[in-house]
């Protein structure tokens, strides 16, 4: 603003002097011409008259000139500024439309560097990708980019942008964000820094994409992957171990052939039917891994199944000091029974019974509930543990998903719900941190959904 002042100032100056020096000039020149030459009063008056006139004319012609040639350079400065922000603008326009019609949910973006990532500027893909408006992020509006970065990336993100934008290069990282609705996103940022005159980071340009959908992907590639390695490995195992549990076998029936009493008979059914579990699980690992389920339905009584996993985990449990119980009612005689693929179906239990023993500590308490009626059975199992993570709830019964277990495969809960899905039935279940969880089965009598009926609980689970 000074310059410009400075500039205004000697071009007045210019204007100003050379005006004040002429009509000096002309004023006193003419005056000692019209006294030296004419004696007549009247004569000399018309003469000073017709000077006036003519000094006016000389002035506004002057006057005219001068102001056709700045006006006429100021009209065209001020035209081609217009023209100028008019390109500006359009080129902005042309920028803005590109840029919202990438491919992806994606924001182009520039900040200015500094400790709290202050916007400057963000593309309109800002609201598919967060779900904020453009004036949201913006300087300091409702929300800075920076703190809708999940805490535990923030530090992973900070560090690979710093370190490239110390060497001058561009770069890019993946981190997760949570947008307005909730959800977190896995993100894809590339960017480089823009430096000043003495070389430092004055901002940073750049674009991020939403990759949730490939990092989805890629997950089930991975897993995909991982389910054919089990697939092999099941295999070799039930190959492997087939005649190590017949050898288990005979032994068990040539002591049951021997037995004298009830409990010995009792024991020896007893590992035998674990015997079959083992070879039960080990299939149902190679079917879930080829994606397949095959079921070998007979009439079950449900009550009785639910008896005997009842009598097989008690003692066990009696010793590490928790709790289990059976709660069971029935609408109608023959409501307890069911056509599934009963070694399937305790398998399925098994494996929530087995949960909740590792979410329990002793004293801890396990609760089975079964309620059978015209349309089907839904059995329950609860338990007073810590509950599940929120961080896993929804892929729960993901493949290769677990918490909480040294030695847990993650394959568990995903073979579950493969196998009630396969008789037509559902599961669901519900947690509440420092409460516990329920793991709900509902099993059709026909194929169709079992009613839910909503059983009176003993702990804070209820309402």
């Amino acid at each position: 603003m000074k310059q410009f002042n400075r500039q205004a100032t000697r071009m007045s100056v210019k204007i100003v002097v050379p005006y004040l020096v002429a009509g000096g000039a002309w004023i006193l020149l003419s005056d000692r011409f019209v006294a030296a030459t004419f004696q007549d009063v009247a004569v000399v008056t018309a003469i000073q008259t017709y000077k006036g006139w003519f000094y006016v004319a000389m002035s506004g012609l002057l006057g005219y000139l001068l102001s056709h040639r700045y006006l006429s350079r100021l009209l065209l400065s001020s035209h081609e500024l217009e023209e100028s922000h008019g390109a500006v603008m359009e080129s902005q326009r042309a920028m803005e439309t590109l840029l919202s019609n990438l491919p992806g949910n994606g924001m182009a973006y520039r900040y200015k560097v500094g400790p709290v990532w202050d916007m400057v500027y963000v593309s309109a893909g800002c609201l598919a990708l967060t779900g904020y408006e453009q004036s949201d992020l913006l300087g300091c509006g409702r929300v800075r980019y920076r703190d809708l970065i999940l805490p535990e990336d923030v530090a992973h993100a900070g560090r690979t942008i710093d370190s490239a934008l110390a060497g001058g290069g561009a770069f890019h990282c993946e981190y997760r964000i949570r947008a307005k609705d909730g959800k977190e996103r896995w993100v894809w940022e590339q960017g480089r820094g823009v430096y000043g005159n003495n070389g430092t980071v004055v901002a940073v340009e750049g674009y991020v994409f939403d990759v949730s959908e490939q990092r989805r992907l890629k997950e089930e590639l991975r897993g995909a992957e991982r389910l054919r390695h089990v697939g092999e490995a099941a295999s070799t195992i039930i190959h492997d171990i087939k005649n190590q549990m017949q050898v288990i076998r005979g032994h068990v029936d040539l002591y049951r052939m021997a037995a004298k009493g009830e409990r010995e008979i009792r024991l020896c059914n007893l590992i035998d039917s674990q015997v079959n579990s083992m070879l039960s699980m080990s299939r149902e690992l190679l079917d879930y891994a080829r994606g397949e389920i095959a079921l070998d339905r007979n009439r079950v009584d449900m009550h009785n199944l639910l008896q005997r996993l009842l009598e097989t985990y008690e003692p066990t449990f009696e010793r590490e000091g928790i709790g289990l119980v059976l709660e069971w009612r029935q609408e109608g005689a023959g409501a307890a029974e069911l056509d599934v693929d009963e070694g399937r179906i305790m398998r399925a239990l098994m494996n929530l019974i087995g949960n909740a023993r590792e979410a329990v500590r002793a004293g801890g308490r396990i609760s089975l509930r079964g309620y059978a009626s015209d349309s089907g059975v839904e059995i329950q199992v609860q338990d007073d543990g810590p509950g599940i993570p929120e961080r896993i709830r929804e892929v729960l019964f993901d493949p290769f998903v677990t918490c909480g277990k040294a030695e847990g495969t993650g394959l568990g809960l995903a073979i579950t719900k493969k196998i009630i899905e396969a008789h037509g039935g559902e599961i669901a279940f519900e947690t509440k941190t420092g409460v516990g969880t329920t793991f709900s089965i509902r099993l059709p009598r026909e194929n169709g959904t079992v009613a839910r009926k909503n059983f009176d609980r003993e702990t804070a689970l209820a309402e």
